[in-house]
């Protein structure tokens, strides 16, 4: 549901997709947090730690990359079907933003942080309001006033203009998302594209 990345392009706490076949038992979902590392007989590694799984199928599993994942990464998908192998690079920071649509395009998931409204064509935003977008691959994090604040303070444009960031690092209550709280800058252009 996020916008695709550069392939094998990946960032730390990243929440990632992993395609295939007979990548597990059954469709099986983690109900709550911490992630489990094994789900319907299935395992992912990132070198030799493994990882925390939010959804493993036949077809699809769910995982969140470590949060100290670094360099070129050995990804091991272990199944009852056998081990699968695939180097990945991990970079600082490799945002992809999730859209309404699941589909990776198209509007992105963002809120008015004050009334929680998605913003929509019917909900447009205006010259200084804040926006909640959200997203995966901010990198690494580190505590500050009880929340996980990316390491790297990401910019944001809106129609062109840099906007002022409030917050950027892990939504809270949820593993591998991210949040980006900014202020929309004056002068921003009208219309549905910003």
């Amino acid at each position: 549901a996020a916008g695709r990345v550069p392939t094998r392009t990946l960032a730390p706490g990243m929440f990632v997709s992993i395609y295939g076949a007979s990548l597990a038992t059954a469709n099986t979902a983690a109900s709550a947090l911490p992630l489990p590392t094994t789900l319907a007989g299935t395992q992912v590694l990132a070198g030799e730690q493994p990882v925390g799984l939010q959804f493993a199928g036949p077809t699809q599993i769910n995982a969140i990359l470590p949060e100290d994942a670094s360099g070129l990464v050995k990804l091991t998908v272990k199944a009852e079907s056998g081990t699968h192998v695939l180097n990945v690079l991990m970079e600082p920071a490799v945002p992809a933003i999730f859209t309404q649509t699941g589909t990776g395009s198209g509007p992105a998931s963002a809120l008015h942080a004050v009334s929680g409204v998605v913003v929509t064509t019917q909900a447009k935003v205006r010259a200084g309001d804040i926006v909640s977008l959200y997203l995966t691959g901010l990198g690494a994090t580190e505590t500050r006033d009880g929340l996980q604040w990316a390491k790297l303070t990401p910019k944001v444009f809106a129609g062109g203009l840099e906007a002022q960031v409030l917050y950027a690092g892990r939504a809270p209550g949820f593993a591998g998302l991210d949040q980006i709280n900014f202020v929309v800058p004056a002068g921003v252009p009208s219309g549905d594209d910003t």
